[in-house]
């Protein structure tokens, strides 16, 4: 999926799965907002809808970020049956995050990809 993620613009899209009812997924962080000090990508998890709420953050706190860790491409990975996930900058030596979600999705329900924007839920096309 391509998915802009804000240079300048602050939007730190969120991209999980979700069971119609809890959320499990990562999160991905604008440059301006790494540069305070947060992680490039970490876990979240909360309740699924048209806005993201009601969430928890894993992980989010970073060592001291510089811009060649930093390249606006992440690559999620989800183990649902494992209850863990993790996220990395796509590049030799990037940076990992991985994070253990305490919801349980009902995998029998089905699932379906969610990503949020500002907070609100987009159509993927």
């Amino acid at each position: 999926m391509d998915e802009s993620i804000g240079e300048i613009e602050d939007s730190d899209p969120r991209y999980g799965v979700s069971d119609g009812v809890s959320f499990v997924g990562s999160a991905t962080i604008d440059k301006p907002t790494y540069a305070r000090g947060l992680a490039p990508c970490f876990g979240v998890e909360g309740a699924s809808g048209n806005s993201f709420t009601a969430s928890r953050e894993i992980k989010r706190s970073s060592p001291r970020p510089n811009d060649s860790t930093y390249l606006s491409q992440f690559v999620i990975t989800l183990k649902l049956n494992e209850h863990w996930g993790s996220c990395y900058t796509a590049h030799d030596g990037g940076f990992v995050k991985t994070a253990v979600f305490s919801k349980r999705l009902l995998l029998s329900e089905g699932l379906d990809l969610e990503v949020y924007k500002h907070h609100k839920r987009r159509e993927l096309e």
